[in-house]
């Protein structure tokens, strides 16, 4: 999630029936001059099932378990920071059948050893290159620690849970762990440390899941992701390699700035995107790792719109389904679908009927393609397993902030049409949820509840405790009752 996913419990109701009749091996019985007929026993009704939330939805929020949600919605996910601040959260689900999922990437993963990250990589077009900066200590690469002391760091954890089963949700152990270069093989020896610790502890009813960032699950989709990385990486050495020249005197080039191309030099060397160092190191070999029966993807506007890996992504998908919701995107980018939008402009803000309904025909067919076409990948790769699916979608400001045409957040944001906008993401969320619900057995989380604060950028990222209109409608959904179960997830 990166960035920023049970379940209602349904009642088993056991129907005690009563047979009657004698032995087959006793003597016969003999009946008296005016044989009386044994009663018909009365049946015993079948109880009408107890009604429970029909719709398995839920919340990640990284610090822990509001306070508001268990009572309102079937699960949530937190992220593991320390034995006392899980139990909180758990402690705070007691007597509801809300379930907390627990993710323990901050805690248990560790950042690769720049040693250990290639520089080898391949651009879109297939060529190979080799970079020219090192490895930064701080690139987001990650490892799994040995097995001993990965049972060393989670065994506290899941001898706390023992006396909080009820409310104990899956484990997730690595957060998008192939775009972050962790292999499935990695992610199955990690499996088998944990899964073994919770059997010891009884609790070997316990789930462990993944979260797979988009569709990095299908080889081909993480191999175009990879490249996309590798693209970004050509252009950053293709400046440097120019740069250089024009230094050595080989070209000419007398508008080149070569102050400005040194402190280029030097802040890259010690700062730069993460997707540099990215490329080349992504795991492409997809497949669902084994152990793991909680499957998820998240594939949020905010990444479609703002991560450059993803400029193209439509189209490839579009490759993938030409018939389907991303028939539309074969040759389009989304340098185009972005300009298009009345809220990453230059200028004013863009207020209005018009420019509203405009802006939500675009991003409804944007959610169309990426999520049903991820969403048939995944269920293709998970066909082979007996893993089951959860989705998680965007309830963040993050993609619908107000921005200026090169992605820079302008510094004042019309929060009532941001929460406007974020409405309709999570009506289109809810939409497709509803379309899927029989494949989607694990539930729809949103992303992300609470506020949060953006230091990169400066700014307040708005989660969806902060638009009464769209708590409202999430309750609402939560609320309502079938007498289906839907998940067996938990």
């Amino acid at each position: 999630m990166k960035r920023f996913t049970g379940q209602a419990v349904w009642i088993a109701v056991a129907l005690a029936t009563s047979s009657c009749g004698g032995d087959a091996a006793s003597p016969p019985v003999v009946s008296p001059p005016t044989q009386i007929p044994t009663p018909t026993p009365t049946p015993t009704p079948t109880p009408t099932p107890t009604p429970a939330r029909y719709n398995q939805i839920g919340f990640f929020n990284p610090l822990g378990t509001p306070a508001e949600l268990p009572s309102r919605m079937t699960f949530g996910m937190i992220n593991a920071y320390s034995v006392e601040q899980v139990e909180e959260s758990l402690t705070a689900a007691r007597g509801t059948t809300y379930k907390v999922k627990i993710d323990f990437s901050d805690l248990i993963l560790l950042r690769r050893n720049p040693a250990s990250v290639s520089t080898k990589y391949s651009d879109s077009s297939g060529s190979n290159y080799s970079k020219h900066f090192a490895p930064l200590p701080t690139q987001k690469l990650a490892s799994f620690p040995e097995d001993t002391v990965l049972s060393e760091k989670i065994r506290p954890f899941i001898l706390m849970m023992k006396s909080h089963e009820a409310n104990l949700g899956a484990i997730f152990l690595a957060d998008e762990p192939y775009l972050n270069g962790i292999s499935k093989s990695e992610m199955e020896r990690a499996g088998s440390v944990v899964r073994r610790e919770l059997d010891n502890a009884g609790l070997s009813r316990v789930k462990l899941g993944v979260i797979f960032a988009s569709g990095m699950f299908d080889q081909d989709f993480a191999r175009h992701l990879d490249r996309a990385a590798g693209d970004y990486a050509r252009r950053t050495d293709a400046y440097y390699e120019r740069g250089m020249a024009i230094k050595a005197g080989t070209i000419t080039d007398v508008n080149f700035d070569l102050n400005g191309f040194d402190q280029w030099v030097s802040n890259v060397s010690r700062s730069r995107l993460t997707t540099y160092d990215a490329a080349g190191n992504m795991y492409t070999g997809g497949g669902i790792p084994l152990g793991y029966e909680i499957v998820a993807f998240d594939y949020y506007l905010s990444t479609i719109l703002l991560d450059d890996l993803h400029v193209n992504s439509l189209s490839f998908l579009a490759s993938k389904f030409p018939n389907g919701p991303c028939g539309q995107y074969v040759t389009t980018g989304m340098g185009s679908i972005r300009g298009s939008l009345s809220y990453f402009q230059d200028g004013s803000i863009k207020e209005g009927e018009a420019p509203q309904n405009s802006d939500r025909s675009i991003l409804n067919g944007v959610y169309q393609c990426r999520m049903t076409a991820t969403f048939e990948l995944l269920k293709k790769v998970v066909s082979t397993t007996a893993a089951r699916i959860m989705v998680i979608s965007e309830s963040s400001a993050n993609g619908v902030f107000e921005y200026y045409a090169n992605g820079t957040p302008k510094s004042a944001q019309p929060k009532l049409l941001i929460e406007a906008r974020v409405y309709d993401e999570v009506e289109r969320a809810l939409n497709f949820y509803t379309d899927h619900r029989q494949d989607i057995p694990c539930g729809l989380m949103f992303f992300i509840f609470n506020d949060a604060y953006d230091y990169s950028i400066n700014l307040q990222i708005y989660g969806a405790s902060s638009f009464p209109s769209v708590m409202n409608k999430l309750y609402d959904f939560s609320a309502m009752q079938g007498t289906s179960a839907q998940n067996q997830c938990d």
